[in-house]
């Protein structure tokens, strides 16, 4: 898609934003490796879009429709994704510090090593999500659903997974030091490795198997 082309789209887009209604119809559009700083894209079927490599910085992508979009390696750094539809969305290796996923739909999504520290994921749904090698210091998972997702050897440091839904998810060698699990549901899941240290608050349905297999640092 050449900048003109582009920038023809934009517009598109903002005409229908202000006219309201249903979703804005854009599935599959082809916007790899292109400057989309602080755009909006609210309310949009970006159904199967392709944001490889893209600049998504700031961008507002609420309410929106990304099932199976491609975003590998693009940069959501502060971006609002409040209430998006991401189911099997793929988000390999991307930026996302400081995003806003405030009720997400992320079923059977990739987020494989993607910088997320700081992001809110308050009651996001994670549900199969494939998250290992993550960096999610600092993160906001309050009331999230992790059942059955893989977080293996992520960094949850400071995190906030009070009143998560941790069961059968796997946190195998995941770093949860001075996290606050409290309240978090963890029947079934594997912390074989994980590290705790002091200030770790744990819930108080843990088993003593689950607490024996983890890392004290």
């Amino acid at each position: 898609m050449s900048d003109r082309q582009l920038r023809d789209l934009m517009m598109r887009v903002a005409r229908l934003e202000r006219r309201g209604g249903g979703l804005i119809p854009l599935q599959g559009v082809d916007l790899s490796e292109k400057d989309l700083k602080g755009v909006s894209f609210s309310k949009t079927d970006l159904s199967g879009a392709k944001f490889d490599q893209s600049d998504l910085r700031g961008a507002d992508i609420s309410e929106s429709k990304l099932t199976e979009a491609n975003l590998v390696g693009a940069n959501l750094s502060g971006a609002n994704l409040t209430r998006a539809n991401l189911t099997e969305a793929n988000l390999s290796f991307t930026h996302l510090r400081g995003a806003n996923f405030t009720g997400a739909k992320l079923t059977n999504a990739s987020l494989e090593a993607s910088d997320m520290g700081g992001s809110d994921f308050s009651g996001a749904t994670l549900i199969e999500t494939f998250a290992a090698d993550t960096l999610l210091e600092g993160s906001n998972l309050h009331k999230a659903n992790l059942k059955d997702a893989i977080f293996s050897r992520a960094r949850l440091d400071g995190s906030n997974l009070t009143g998560a839904t941790l069961v059968d998810c796997v946190l195998e060698g995941a770093s949860l030091v001075g996290a606050d699990l409290t309240g978090a549901r963890i029947r079934g899941a594997n912390l074989f490795g994980a590290y705790y240290d002091d200030q770790t608050k744990l819930p108080s349905t843990i088993t003593q198997a689950q607490l024996d297999s983890m890392v004290k640092v």
